[in-house]
């Protein structure tokens, strides 16, 4: 395995404080099997053998999996799927790439632009650069002031990313979403509560502009909607009903982004 730089930023990053003990120690271990992207295999199965090969009677796969909707949701990591299997990547992962390195693991063309400056990912992101790099020879005018751009643009992205700032398109445009969402929860209110709940998140999340309660902007809704979810069924389960329920925020008190 390659050898990993851990810079100690990682001691006074806001991010990584929104996390608990656990869930830290998982993001420090995680850092350790990333491959020199950054990316890595997110099944919670394979995870942890991976990450605790001498604790493995002390975690389960539901808290690998809770572990990371954690990160997840401080913005250290991002979760994305390819053909059914749950991939991720860290987020800022500042390794030294060597120029022959080829990701380990596959990516969507969303995660491709975070690597604008890496050709191995260039197919993916559309653009020439890669064959032109290949052939040893200098992209034409146009392919550089396109090149250029793009790299702006994604200098732009990752600035609003870290500043906060998001695209609607991130969050979900009608409670119906939210609905949709919730209704594939292992953990989650069924029937007409499940609607209530829906409807109920998102009214409190898009009235405070997607910010979590200390006013923390959300850097993924759905870990926030299912901490909501679960915090409602288990609301209605300890109260022994289903309807109208006075109930606090689900997600009181709790931070989802740096």
């Amino acid at each position: 395995m390659p050898t990993r730089i851990l810079r100690d930023g990682i001691l006074t990053s806001e991010r990584v404080n929104l996390l608990d003990w656990e869930a830290e120690v998982f993001y420090r271990r995680l850092l350790s099997v990333g491959d020199d992207f950054g990316l890595f295999d997110a099944r919670p199965a394979i995870l942890r053998p991976s990450l605790y090969p001498l604790k493995l009677d002390q975690m389960r796969e539901t808290n690998i999996q809770r572990c990371l909707n954690d990160c997840s949701a401080a913005g250290l990591v991002r979760l994305y799927e390819v053909k059914g299997k749950q991939y991720g990547v860290i987020v800022n992962y500042g390794q030294r790439i060597r120029k022959e390195s080829k990701p380990r693991y596959p990516v969507t063309p969303e995660v491709a632009e975070l690597f604008s400056d890496f050709p191995q990912f260039a197919e993916l992101r559309g653009d020439s650069r890669r064959s032109a790099a290949d052939c040893g020879e200098p992209p034409p005018l146009a392919a550089k002031t396109k090149a250029k751009a793009e790299t702006k643009d994604q200098e732009k992205t990752e600035t609003n990313i870290l500043s906060g700032s998001h695209c609607v398109e991130q969050f979900p445009r009608c409670s119906e979403e939210v609905h949709r969402f919730m209704a594939a929860l292992l953990e989650a209110p069924k029937g007409d509560e499940l609607a209530r709940c829906a409807e109920s998140f998102f009214d409190d999340f898009a009235a405070r502009g997607w910010k979590d309660s200390r006013g923390i902007p959300l850097a993924d809704w759905k870990p926030a909607a299912r901490k909501y979810a679960r915090s409602w069924a288990v609301n209605n389960i300890q109260k022994g009903r289903q309807g109208n329920v006075s109930r606090k925020d689900a997600n009181e008190g709790r931070s989802y982004r740096r």
